[in-house]
């Protein structure tokens, strides 16, 4: 998902898995950035609540020197889930949890990082004040 090629255009980054990667054009070494210690933390695309309110899905960008990658990174742990029903999954009809924060219920928390385009180490900004289930972050650069 996302794709996006490095300033120099020798690189590709990409979302999979809710994870960040980097190809090397020339080479085709994938290299991951990101990792997910538990099912509930997305990184480099967006909860259903970026989708929907902020119209935002890609959640990564390239430094202009190639060197470094912003990304978003989700916790969806606690929140509520919805159920969608996806009745193109074959034979029968196969049922998707969805995080799904309703009014009053709790968030997903949301943090900025920055890791390094060649080894997979991040570096979080400064917490914003307060609780990070309780604001928003739906634009950076």
């Amino acid at each position: 998902m996302f794709a996006k090629f490095s300033p120099d255009s020798k690189r590709v980054a990409y979302v999979q898995d809710r994870n960040i990667y980097v190809e090397d054009l020339k080479s085709g070494r994938i290299r991951r950035l990101t990792t997910r210690p538990k099912d509930s933390i997305i990184n480099g695309t967006t909860d259903w609540v970026y989708e929907e309110e902020f119209q935002i899905r890609d959640a990564f960008q390239w430094s202009p020197d190639g060197k470094s990658i912003a990304y978003l990174q989700f916790d969806t742990e606690g929140v509520g889930e919805f159920h969608l029903t996806n009745y193109l999954a074959g034979k029968y009809p196969e049922v998707l949890p969805l995080p799904y924060p309703k009014v009053g219920t709790t968030n997903s928390s949301a943090r900025i990082g920055v890791t390094s385009s060649s080894r997979a180490r991040t570096r979080w900004l400064d917490d914003l004040a307060g609780d990070p289930r309780q604001h928003y972050i739906p634009r950076f650069t």
